[in-house]
């Protein structure tokens, strides 16, 4: 798990290793993309990613600010990088108007990369989720539904799956005992102390 995770930072970590460059708090926006980022919208969290000045130029026709474009500090990738908390705030401002869904839609016709940033119920109840399994249900005596991450690894050969639930406290205690050699006297005298 800890390889996959690092692996989202490949870019990033290229830079590091090759360069030695260091990097600061970067916020969900990226180190070396402006804008790349999550924006508030009125409704929740957009991301906008604009990966070369194509991008950004259909983003400023998009907004309505053609007068970003003629702005000096953002005429690049590099100088929106070195000017970020100048027109970070000034994309916040413009995305805070509108709902995300509203953005996506205005986003997505002048092919601009976007989407909504969703809380962890929301990617929990995806329809991608339920068709990919990753969310098992079983049935427990005491406890009822019980609904769980399935492993995220689906090997054909050698399939995963959550066969039980995690036992309770104290399941197990009696036939672990019983492994050590304590007889049904012995458990009994452990249960009125209890130790067990």
């Amino acid at each position: 798990m800890l390889d996959a995770v690092v692996s989202l930072f490949s870019d990033v970590a290229a830079n590091v290793l090759t360069d030695g460059q260091q990097y600061g708090k970067f916020g969900s926006g990226h180190p070396d993309l402006v804008p790349y980022q999550a924006f508030p919208a009125k409704d929740g969290y957009c991301i906008v990613a604009c990966l070369t000045n194509a991008f950004w130029k259909r983003l400023c026709a998009a907004l309505g600010r053609e007068d970003l474009l003629a702005d000096p500090r953002f005429a690049t990738n590099d100088l929106r990088v070195q000017h970020r908390t100048a027109i970070v705030p000034i994309l916040s401002d413009v995305f805070r108007t509108r709902d995300c869904a509203d953005w996506i839609a205005l986003l997505e016709a002048h092919d601009i990369p976007a989407c909504r940033v969703n809380t962890l119920q929301e990617i929990l109840a995806h329809p991608q989720i339920e068709a990919n399994a990753a969310v098992v249900e079983r049935r427990d005596d005491r406890r009822g539904r019980i609904r769980t991450l399935a492993p995220p690894v689906k090997l054909s050969a050698t399939p995963t799956g959550v066969a039980r639930l995690a036992p309770a406290l104290g399941e197990h205690t009696a036939e672990v005992l019983r492994e050590f050699g304590l007889t049904d006297a012995e458990l009994g005298e452990l249960r009125a102390a209890k130790v067990i």
